[in-house]
């Protein structure tokens, strides 16, 4: 999978994101869609070359993902130039809302659910945290008869690491079998589904060795999550 994100040191400044790109001006709306045309196709077109399997053509653009038609555009001018399958990332707020997920190969989503209220959930409770999701997804994936992918799913170190996932929080005490037992918890929720196609683990570094916030982030690497990463995988 190629996944371009949009990133900026201002959303850092500001405490933002790519969510927070909206506009009340039709006239910027249009503006935006035109350079981010020029943005997307650059690496569609090296996805083409590079014989990547899945393209994602949006990243959780919460703020705009109910431009349908623009998105549609976007989807339309990528299939030019890309030959394989195209997904889009909505934000686990909003994939449920969103309208063209028949113009994609798959549903695609940032899987970052709240799926426990405890700081030390056991796995059979964050089993149950899952439920209500698991059935909400299967019922959009029968709605478009499109299959899911997770484009991103990634736990942190920390105790109520399932609370919030996308949340940070310096003041978090380290605990890496709750990252672990978050995990399994989603691997044994999410094996046998057959409309679930995959997923991403968010993430790891490519200097494997960096880290921060002293180890309570949410690269896996060398931790116990790896363990249970590597258990499923090998299932």
């Amino acid at each position: 999978m190629f996944k371009p994100q949009i990133w900026s040191r201002d959303f850092d400044a500001d405490g933002k994101w790519a969510g927070d790109i909206k506009f009340d001006d039709e006239n910027k709306l249009h503006a935006w869609f035109e350079s981010y045309h020029e943005y997307i196709l650059h690496y569609a077109k090296l996805a083409e070359k590079t014989n990547t399997e899945i393209f994602v053509v949006g990243h959780e653009f919460a703020g705009i993902s109910d431009k349908t038609d623009y998105w549609r555009e976007v989807i339309k001018r990528v299939r030019e130039v890309y030959s394989g399958k195209i997904t889009y990332t909505a934000h686990h707020s909003d994939y449920n809302k969103i309208e063209f997920w028949d113009d994609v190969d798959y549903i695609g989503l940032s899987a970052y659910f709240t799926i426990s209220d405890k700081k030390n959930p056991i796995v059979e409770e964050l089993k149950e945290g899952w439920t209500l999701y698991i059935d909400e997804l299967e019922k959009i994936s029968k709605e478009f008869d499109k299959p899911i992918i997770f484009n991103e799913v990634g736990y942190r170190s920390v105790s109520g690491t399932a609370n919030d996932p996308w949340k940070w929080d310096d003041n978090e005490e380290k605990n890496e079998k709750a990252q672990a037992d978050a995990y399994d918890a989603m691997f044994q929720s999410i094996k046998n589904k057959d409309f679930i196609h995959g997923i991403y683990i968010w993430k790891y570094h490519t200097d494997p060795e960096n880290e921060d916030r002293d180890g309570r982030d949410f690269q896996p690497y060398g931790k116990l999550a790896e363990e249970m990463i590597d258990e499923w995988f090998n299932e």
